[in-house]
């Protein structure tokens, strides 16, 4: 399509994209300097607080209380999947499907599957020349 407006849409959309582009370069360059500063700020409170023997301190500024964060690392996924199956305990797991997984299955079958609908949406993709 030979069309002057459609060109100046795309060639504005791309401007757009680039501003948005370097926009988040900077903010994942700067968030990645205040993460690491929160990191070694962290980890100094909690050996201060170990070298003390306490688990949490009251401050000025507000208090520190040492929390211990539990995540399950599975080792053994074919153990795993045997034991949700053989105690029938879904809910060991989190409530999402794939979406790729799910239409590649349902184009093999032919057929829906069954509790699932699909949903969809247009929407644009750009690409240079």
């Amino acid at each position: 399509v030979q069309d002057t407006e459609f060109e100046e849409l795309v060639e504005l959309w791309y401007e757009a994209r680039a501003k948005e582009e370097e926009l988040n370069r900077q903010y994942k360059e700067r968030k990645e300097v205040i993460d690491r500063n929160k990191a070694r700020i962290q980890q100094l409170l909690l050996a201060k607080m170990n070298e003390l023997g306490v688990d949490g301190v009251r401050t000025k500024s507000g208090t520190v209380s040492k929390v211990e964060k539990v995540r399950p690392v599975v080792t053994d996924w074919p153990a795993f999947w045997d034991y949700v199956i053989e105690t029938k305990n879904p809910g060991l797991l989190q409530k999402r499907v794939s979406a790729t997984a799910v239409v590649a299955e349902m184009e093999e079958l032919d057929a829906p599957l069954p509790g699932v609908r699909l949903d969809s949406e247009y929407t644009i993709r750009v690409r240079r020349k």
